[in-house]
């Protein structure tokens, strides 16, 4: 075990403080004007801070892109709908198709209440405008996050549809996840289209537009 982690230097929570400033300023100015337009001096002067923060803390500007997409990947793995898959209640519920229905409903009520949560805007924007959109660290978040998502949910596909194909399970699976993310990228045509003020208000119609609970030839 390291001295470092038996003996934290007396600075430690400012240092801890700084960098969760600098990572918070930067998901959201990168959520709401792009990588590109956001520089380093509009992240440091959101976060109260100076140019060679970013440095010590980070390295570089694509350093610290790189830090942002980890930590919302890494909540997205340990809150939500992460939490849901590492629950052995809803495991054991998902060996019948009902079940599996059930489950798969339930990781999409939970992934559209997560996302729509007034605390998570910023996070929601980063990922719609820099991940989402533009692919940057798509890959990472596929890794720490969507791969273990896609793969719980083909399993479930598999036993609520009765597909027995791997690769056709996985598509539909994947096909579901992607109708749930541009769902949550286009909020405002939800709300032109079906007149909602607040798509947080109406989760439960979106659930059952996504996957409803009698699925064609279910049982």
């Amino acid at each position: 075990m390291s001295t470092l982690a038996l003996h934290p230097p007396a600075d430690a929570p400012r240092v801890l403080d700084t960098r969760h400033r600098l990572l918070a300023s930067a998901i959201r100015l990168f959520g709401a004007h792009g990588f590109d337009a956001t520089t380093v001096r509009d992240i440091v002067e959101a976060a109260g801070q100076n140019v060679s923060a970013i440095k010590y803390h980070f390295g570089s500007k694509e350093d610290l892109f790189d830090a942002c997409a980890r930590a919302v990947a890494d909540r997205l793995r340990q809150e939500g709908a992460g939490a849901l898959i590492r629950d052995g209640a809803w495991r054991a519920q998902a060996t019948t198709p009902a079940g599996a229905r059930d489950t798969i409903r339930a990781v999409i009520r939970v992934v559209l209440q997560d996302a729509l949560r007034p605390d998570r805007a910023d996070e929601s924007r980063f990922l719609r405008r820099e991940i989402i959109h533009t692919g940057r660290r798509a890959d990472l978040l596929f890794d720490h996050v969507l791969g273990e998502h896609l793969a719980f949910m083909t399993g479930l596909v598999d036993m609520a549809e009765g597909i027995g194909d791997p690769t056709r399970a996985r598509a539909r699976a994947l096909a579901i996840i992607l109708q749930v993310v541009l769902l949550l990228s286009s909020t405002h045509f939800l709300a032109l289209g079906m007149g909602w003020s607040a798509a947080s208000d109406h989760i439960a119609d979106i659930v059952d537009a996504v996957y409803p609970i009698h699925q064609p030839g279910g049982t």
